[in-house]
């Protein structure tokens, strides 16, 4: 497995991974992600936004996106293909984060995930992440 930075190239395959994620923030009323291909774009393009893929061969495998502040890291749109969950790909992709974070000075990593979400609730806890507080997520689709 190889951990790289995504390009523009990639911004079709990585939302297609995203797109069946049904834990990913969304309306309650829909719970399936609702990045469209031209977030997935804009947030490779951006340069305090990386968006990692995780490579076997030619194929993207998992994704984590991350957004980088002075003092924190945000985690988001992390996703893992399901025939490759439970093989390291989660931890690799955490692990590179963490390694730019240092080289950024950065010294705390956040992120969230959803109640239902119990496989990332295990993921954090198994990576000696602290649980927080507990927040409500409310969106709102306009017309």
């Amino acid at each position: 497995m190889k951990i790289r930075p995504a390009t523009i190239k990639d911004a079709k395959n990585v939302f297609e991974l995203y797109r069946g994620e049904k834990y990913f923030a969304g309306n309650a009323k829909e719970p399936t992600s609702d990045y469209s291909l031209e977030d997935i774009k804009d947030y490779i393009s951006k340069r305090s936004k990386i968006i990692y893929v995780c490579m076997l061969g030619e194929e993207i495998i998992g994704s984590l996106g991350v957004e980088f502040h002075k003092t924190y890291a945000f985690l988001s749109m992390v996703a893992v293909r399901k025939d490759f969950r439970k093989k390291g790909v989660a931890s690799s992709l955490i692990n590179r984060v963490e390694k730019e974070c240092k080289k950024r000075n950065v010294k705390e990593i956040e992120g969230f995930t959803s109640t239902k979400n119990k496989p990332m609730q295990y993921f954090f806890k198994k990576q000696n992440w602290g649980k927080g507080n507990k927040f409500y997520f409310y969106s709102k689709i306009l017309k």
